[in-house]
């Protein structure tokens, strides 16, 4: 089976108008009101920082804490020790070799960044739901959050 590209560009004006219609069908007073329905009959819950990355959080803004402390509290949660490392290698970061363990990356990065990635991987876990359109809109505020932290 072959599908010319113009088939499927052909289609795109299809699904922009869709969207665009969708978009105009949403009413942000409606769901503000729906939302905060469903909050105080407890049909939802409201997703609140990970545990481990308040703990981390208290940890690293503690002065009397050492790099060591930082490091098995971060090493506690594989996924953020994980995502850590991975930010130390990152192109803003990168060295001549790659760092990999958590240690290594702290001492790569310093405590602020350690600081401010531990609160960004932390909500960017808050800012994920399983609803498509919700999940749309949470991106595009995650990345207008994302440039207006970069820029201040």
């Amino acid at each position: 089976m072959q599908i010319h590209r113009d088939q499927i560009w052909g289609k795109l004006p299809d699904a922009e108008q869709a969207a665009a219609e969708e978009t105009k069908k949403f009413d942000p007073k409606a769901f503000a009101l729906e939302l905060r329905d469903d909050i105080q009959q407890n049909r939802i819950k409201l997703p609140t920082l990970p545990a481990l990355s308040l703990e981390a959080l208290v940890v690293v803004n503690d002065a009397g804490s050492s790099m060591a402390d930082v490091a098995r509290m971060i090493s506690k949660d594989t996924s953020m020790a994980a995502r850590l490392v991975r930010y130390a290698n990152s192109p803003l970061y990168r060295g001549i070799s790659n760092v990999a363990s958590v240690k290594a990356a702290i001492t790569r990065i310093g405590m602020d960044a350690v600081k401010h990635a531990i609160l960004s991987l932390a909500m960017r876990d808050v800012f994920t739901t399983g609803i498509i359109a919700i999940q749309a809109r949470m991106e595009a505020l995650w990345k207008h959050s994302v440039i207006v932290a970069t820029k201040s």
